[in-house]
């Protein structure tokens, strides 16, 4: 019996581990040898994906198959392909309301704007301080020194020169 101890609950489990390219048929047909599977939902990133998230959930019709599924499988079923064993719990129901309501919701936002999902980004926060430089102090008697690198010396010039520059240069970082 599931924790929250509703026998509607019992006929639920949630399963996961499944590798994403394993096809819906397939994991229908493993659960169906348990008892007869009311439903099954898999997981995916977006409504038309060919791939999976690798969980889901299954209803069965009898609480029975429910049990027989969750203790042949869990942590004692491996998918070809897949790294590790197959997790099969009973469902838990608040969850399971959360996630059908996310998923009629994703349905609902492809439906409505040409089968791609919206995609909901942050709110950006927006500073009132105007972008200014600091000065970070004077650079006029920086030395630098540079290994011998085959140039013969044309380098060292240039770098030096740059160094030099620094010091008569206002603002250090922005």
């Amino acid at each position: 019996m599931p924790p929250s101890g509703n026998e509607q609950d019992a006929c639920c489990v949630f399963f996961a581990r499944v590798p994403p390219t394993v096809p819906y048929e397939s994991i229908l047909a493993l659960f169906q040898q348990f008892g007869t599977v009311n439903s099954l939902n898999l997981f995916r990133p977006w409504a038309s994906a060919k791939t999976s998230k690798g969980c889901g959930i299954v209803e069965y019709e009898e609480a029975p198959a429910a049990l027989a599924a969750m203790q042949a499988l869990h942590t004692k079923y491996h998918w070809t392909g897949g790294d590790t064993t197959m997790v099969v719990e009973w469902m838990d129901p608040a969850r399971h309301r959360k996630d059908k309501q996310a998923q009629e919701d994703d349905a609902k936002g492809s439906r409505s704007n040409g089968g791609t999902p919206k995609a909901s980004k942050p709110a950006r926060k927006r500073s009132n301080a105007k972008n200014t430089c600091l000065p970070v102090g004077n650079f006029s008697n920086m030395s630098m020194s540079m290994p011998n690198m085959g140039l013969g010396g044309r380098l060292m010039p240039m770098v030096a020169g740059l160094a030099g520059n620094l010091g008569n240069m206002p603002y250090g970082r922005c």
